[in-house]
């Protein structure tokens, strides 16, 4: 509803947690404990659970070369119920609601939705998601009762450089349906997504693409092989896209971040007497004058 922001926020260098910030009580509130390393809040639509990523599923696995262990898959997603009138959604009670009937009163509250957040015991309240322990990028997202995240493959580190233009995404996007109880596979072959809940659509991004499509549904295959760019298939046409770049006025703001940085991150704040002000007005008349990017450099 707009009165509440969750981030992760680092403790130490390989721990993080998550945290809750109320806008209205201008206050802060750790929900999770300080285990390993939580990320990628999100909240559900509803306002009932915040579902996040972290690397705190322990199972090692021997080393073929040399007796070790070590923990190659670590994450998975978890839940946060946020109040404590909501129930696992891991535990189906027959007498509850039909999904139909849920999504009918969920239509009529989502106008006015007061989202109410228990912080006492809160951290009593995660819930892992039940599938394997994997490795997982950081886009995660909640739509239509789904939670949606990116599976990664265990390469080796003598693969394609990771600044290979060619290389094909490896991750898989999937989603859990908490309906059903069940991992299903949405789209192959992904770098990364993003979910829109406003728009009720997904966009989806690999090294060369970008589509936006409904999270509803998966995409047909036999779409996502055309090359057309239409609502059908979802893809964007960037060749559409016309920028003009002013280069002048764009060294200009170069010129003056890296006077900037120079000026934040110097050894002593009185910049050995230099008059900072005074350098950065002499040199800065003289970019009108710059015709390329090599002597802009050397300015």
């Amino acid at each position: 509803d707009g009165k509440f922001i969750a981030y992760n926020c680092s403790k130490t260098p390989k721990i993080s947690v998550i945290k809750i910030y109320d806008l209205k009580s201008n206050k802060k509130y750790e929900v999770t404990e300080g285990i390993s390393s939580d990320f990628s809040p999100f909240f559900d639509p509803s306002g009932n659970f915040l579902v996040f990523l972290s690397n705190r599923t322990f199972n090692p696995v021997y080393d073929s070369i040399q007796f070790d262990l070590n923990f190659t898959k670590s994450e998975k997603p978890y839940l946060i119920a946020l109040n404590n009138n909501v129930e696992s959604p891991f535990i189906k009670d027959p007498n509850t609601k039909s999904n139909k009937a849920i999504k009918k009163d969920k239509k009529k509250d989502s106008k006015d939705k007061n989202i109410k957040i228990d912080f006492k015991g809160i951290k009593d309240r995660i819930i892992g998601l039940p599938i394997q322990e994997t490795i997982l990028g950081n886009s995660i997202g909640f739509n239509d009762n789904k939670i949606f995240y990116t599976e990664w493959p265990v390469e080796g580190a003598r693969g394609v450089s990771w600044s290979d233009s060619e290389n094909i995404p490896r991750g898989t996007l999937k989603y859990f349906d908490l309906n059903i109880l069940k991992e299903k596979v949405f789209m192959q072959n992904v770098s990364g997504f993003v979910m829109d809940n406003k728009s009720n659509k997904i966009l989806v991004y690999n090294n060369k693409s970008i589509r936006i499509l409904s999270p509803k549904t998966i995409p047909n295959k036999e779409i996502l092989l055309k090359n057309e760019c239409n609502k059908e298939t979802g893809l964007i046409d960037f060749d559409r896209i016309k920028l003009n770049i002013d280069l002048t006025s764009e060294w200009k703001q170069m010129y003056s971040e890296a006077w900037r940085l120079q000026r934040d991150h110097f050894w002593v704040s009185s910049m050995s007497g230099v008059d900072w002000k005074l350098i950065h007005a002499r040199y800065y008349q003289l970019i009108e004058r710059v015709g390329t990017r090599s002597e802009f450099s050397d300015l």
